[in-house]
């Protein structure tokens, strides 16, 4: 029986992995604030998988219609295989940053942003990017803390939704920081929307094998057997 224990235990570490998951943004856009502006004339652009997504503060360059964006993205969580989720990573285009150092951060919201304040800093704070102007035109890459990574385990098998925040918004007058085109740390999706994504892995699990399983049954067998053939017959009690 100790023969068998052992054998049981070395068959279910056969096989050990770890998952790793690319998701797509299900549904992408941004909000804008004040509407009404040149540069917002709605208060957001829908919600679509291909819109165009924008975290950024603009002004003409008379310094007048000064306008702010923030970004959002919606993510279907499926069920998670392998061990815990160990890591989260979300994939952005930076695609047209011009303003100098900035930084981008990222937090949980409650549902799809209908206006500009629907995206803000009172829901969990998930990770943030230092950006600049050589950043413009690359894949940026936030890795997500463990607010997030327990809210994307909670959000499985239904979606979560990450919203940015640009510190560009603190420029109080773009256009003289950044003559040529008035913007400061816009995210668009010139490099293609297959680069918005969030990537997930899990920790390795151990995982029987269905041979190793067959093996493990096949012995009990035999060991139930030799129990067997090992136990003497009693003797019939004379009348």
């Amino acid at each position: 029986m100790r023969f068998l224990a052992m054998l049981a235990l070395s068959l279910l570490a056969v096989q050990i992995r770890a998952d790793v998951f690319d998701i797509s943004a299900s549904e992408q856009g941004w909000v804008c604030s004040p509407v009404g502006t040149a540069f917002c004339s709605a208060s957001n652009n829908g919600a679509s998988p291909a819109n165009d997504y924008s975290a950024a503060a603009v002004s003409l360059p008379d310094n007048t219609n000064l306008t702010q964006f923030r970004n959002w993205f919606e993510f279907a969580i499926p069920a998670l295989t392998g061990g815990s989720l160990v890591s989260a990573t979300l994939s952005l285009d930076d695609g047209g940053h011009d303003g100098g150092d900035l930084t981008y951060d990222v937090y949980g919201l409650s549902g799809q942003p209908l206006v500009f304040t629907d995206v803000n800093s009172s829901g969990p704070f998930f990770g943030s990017v230092a950006t600049s102007d050589a950043s413009s035109a690359t894949i940026i890459t936030i890795t997500l803390d463990a607010a997030a990574l327990a809210a994307i385990g909670a959000a499985q098998g239904g979606n979560i939704f990450i919203g940015g925040i640009d510190s560009g918004e603190s420029v109080t007058d773009p256009a003289t920081v950044s003559p040529l085109d008035d913007f400061v740390g816009d995210f668009g999706s010139t490099l293609g929307d297959s680069f918005n994504t969030l990537t997930l892995t899990t920790a390795a699990a151990t995982v029987p094998e269905p041979s190793s399983l067959l093996l493990l049954g096949s012995a009990a067998l035999l060991a139930a057997w030799g129990a067997r053939k090992s136990v003497k017959p009693r003797r019939e009690r004379q009348s």
